[in-house]
């Protein structure tokens, strides 16, 4: 697969390819590949609870938040019983 220069493709986390292939092979088309930070972050606690908190906002998902702030939602719903177990301390 080549990289193709798109407006999508500009973008540093999402890579557009087209496939070489014939309809008869198989697949033909488009395929975006997004990335992501890669390697292990260290979150400050009171960053994990201002993210935490943020989900609790009526009409934000979780899913939302986490692209927001580029970690994975099941990172986030992670913290997000942590703090309900008392685990992570939350401000008042």
């Amino acid at each position: 697969m080549t990289p193709v220069t798109t407006e999508a493709s500009m973008d540093a986390d999402v890579q557009t390819y087209v496939t070489s292939h014939s309809h008869e092979q198989g697949y033909a088309g488009r395929i975006e590949v997004v990335t992501g930070p890669t390697g292990r972050r260290r979150w400050p606690e009171h960053v994990k609870a201002a993210m935490v908190l943020e989900t609790f906002r009526d009409g934000v998902s979780v899913a939302d938040v986490a692209r927001k702030h580029g970690v994975s939602a099941p990172q986030l719903h992670a913290w997000r019983r942590a703090a309900r177990e008392g685990l992570l301390l939350m401000p008042e």
